[in-house]
């Protein structure tokens, strides 16, 4: 996935002073499994050339200059907490992306001064919301983004709605907390059907959510996202009786920060789902579609069974007394 930083490998694990890095790890691809290093910045990985590409805007290389998306905007860069080695070098990463693409950026980790949060900036990039500076920001009617947030935004030149406005992706509003959800860690989870960067998100959201992501499928594998209802590992799914769902049920776990029911998300395959559903966008409290329309065809059902058993009480023989 999108890496505006030669050197980074970027993780959804970010690492406050004293607290532990999460559990799951963004990386790039599979090549980094044996590592399962958490680094503080690291975020969604990126096909190689895609990387490049990015890398590239970032050093500030190419005769035309970037357009100025950031232009007029003051971030608060708020974590790490500005240690030294990796961490440091991965937020100053995104601190040259900021200035490369217009914007300002307010101090040095100034989320703890109270003037940052009530007149210099406008958005504010941190991991969690369990930092200090999320509930800060949060309270001061800023806007809240992650680090892949401001990479997103470079990557695709524009500017992309930021929290609490709805966002387009679940990544881009800062995680619940630091630890994956306790009911997701012994899933272990593989994909079929998925190619380029759909099918690095979904590695990514296993992996965040504190699953196990497998590239191969065994009996030992609990789900299997599809895309496409058929091929070899579709088949093995059936006959192994995995749970079947498709990527909006990763999504909705990683944005509710739960493991959800994933009957309401087998009924169709990915490609399904988005030709039913078309883009998302993702709510402060709206779940998708597919949970919805699930959780109503619940209720027709039970209001069904009590008509049905109403219906069969008037119709068995009344006992007459004599």
């Amino acid at each position: 996935r999108r890496s505006l930083a030669p050197t980074t490998t970027r993780s959804l694990a970010g690492r406050q002073e004293g607290a532990p890095a999460l559990q799951g790890v963004w990386r790039t691809g599979a090549r980094d499994t044996a590592r399962g290093q958490a680094r503080a910045w690291a975020m969604p990985s990126q096909p190689r050339s895609r990387r490049s590409e990015a890398a590239a805007m970032a050093a500030g290389a190419g005769s035309a200059p970037p357009p100025q998306i950031f232009e007029g905007l003051a971030f608060c860069v708020c974590e790490p907490t500005g240690q030294e080695g990796e961490e440091n070098k991965e937020r100053k990463s995104i601190l040259a992306v900021i200035a490369r693409f217009g914007g300002v950026c307010v101090g040095q980790n100034s989320w703890e001064t109270e003037s940052t949060f009530t007149h210099a900036c406008t958005h504010v990039v941190v991991l969690t919301q369990e930092h200090e500076a999320f509930k800060l920001g949060r309270d001061a009617g800023k806007l809240l983004v992650t680090p892949v947030w401001v990479e997103d935004c470079a990557t695709h030149c524009r500017m992309l709605p930021a929290w609490p406005e709805p966002v387009l992706k679940p990544w881009h509003r800062p995680l619940v907390s630091r630890e994956p959800p306790p009911t997701m860690k012994r899933l272990v989870i593989a994909q079929t059907n998925y190619r380029g960067l759909a099918k690095n998100d979904v590695e990514d959201m296993v992996r965040i959510l504190g699953a196990t992501f497998t590239t191969t499928l065994s009996m030992s594998n609990t789900h299997l996202v599809c895309r496409e209802y058929h091929g070899a590992k579709y088949e093995k799914g059936m006959q192994w009786k995995l749970k079947l769902v498709n990527h909006r049920w990763l999504e909705d776990c990683l944005w509710h920060w739960q493991r959800l029911p994933e009957e309401p998300y087998s009924h169709l395959s990915g490609t399904q789902v988005e030709e039913a559903e078309g883009p998302r966008k993702f709510f402060k409290q709206t779940p998708s579609r597919t949970l919805e329309l699930s959780e109503n065809l619940r209720e027709l059902r039970k209001s069904l069974r009590d008509v049905q058993m109403e219906s069969w009480m008037y119709e068995q023989p009344r006992c007459v007394a004599r």
